[in-house]
């Protein structure tokens, strides 16, 4: 079973899985974490017209490999294999702006500064039943040419990189560039820019950090709050900030 969820339960990013002999594992899929992570870099891309054939990545490639092991039909499961033993692709992008992510972003910047361009290559992944990286369906050409959008990804390690150029992994492609694609709602409803949210995502408490009033991720977003009130009425500020009692309702 494969289930989607509305974007107020984006904390949960993913399910616990029965027992094999209760029941099937499955996954929730979300739109939008409302947290942040150091080893995660957020920023605006602007989509290019090449491609690059990047491989799965020591990341992703430990990710199957311990769902292979932990549930029998994962040994027989051709798709996993495949990408293990096969070719993932990549889209390279201009990074026009660079956000957060405490570890990741200084060695990006570095990067650039070395390759004399913010060219960086992306390579979007779904998620299967088990949450288990998968190839997503349809072109490799995921975020189209010339469009502006915000991405969160992870870096791979440097010896992942091709010819200095950085590749980064986009754990939930489905949803990503914001906001070519984004959660369903109504039509009247108001949603942010990308370089709102981005400017969002890096205010947002950190996975593991303590949001009690008074704490410092707390006052952190109480400012943004502040300093934002028209934004924070809009989508998807109105669902990742839900948990604070002075967000919108």
């Amino acid at each position: 079973m494969r289930t989607f969820l509305a974007p107020a339960a984006a904390l949960a990013l993913l399910a616990a899985a029965p027992a094999p002999a209760e029941a099937e594992a499955f996954c929730r899929m979300v739109w939008f974490a409302d947290f942040q992570h150091p080893a995660a870099a957020y920023f605006i891309a602007v989509g290019e017209a090449d491609t690059v054939k990047a491989g799965a990545g020591s990341s992703v490639a430990e990710h199957i490999r311990r769902a292979r092991a932990r549930s029998p039909r994962s040994l027989r499961d051709p798709a996993r294999a495949a990408i293990l033993k096969g070719p993932a692709w990549g889209q390279r992008v201009r990074v026009e702006r660079l956000a957060g992510g405490a570890e990741a972003a200084p060695a990006l910047e570095a990067a650039f500064a070395r390759l004399g361009s913010r060219t960086a290559i992306l390579v979007p992944w779904d998620h299967d039943s088990e949450c288990v990286d998968r190839l997503p369906e349809g072109s490799a050409r995921w975020i189209e040419p010339g469009s502006r959008g915000a991405v969160r990804a992870t870096p791979r390690p440097e010896r992942e990189w091709i010819g200095g150029v950085p590749v980064l992994d986009v754990g939930y492609g489905y949803n990503q560039p914001y906001p070519q694609r984004r959660p369903p709602g109504r039509d009247d409803e108001e949603w942010m820019t990308a370089d709102e949210l981005l400017e969002l995502w890096t205010a947002l408490p950190f996975r593991d950090e303590d949001r009690a009033p008074g704490s410092p991720a707390h006052r952190r977003v109480s400012a943004w709050l502040r300093a934002h009130p028209e934004q924070a009425a809009r989508n998807p500020a109105r669902f990742l900030l839900s948990w604070h009692p002075d967000a919108p309702r």
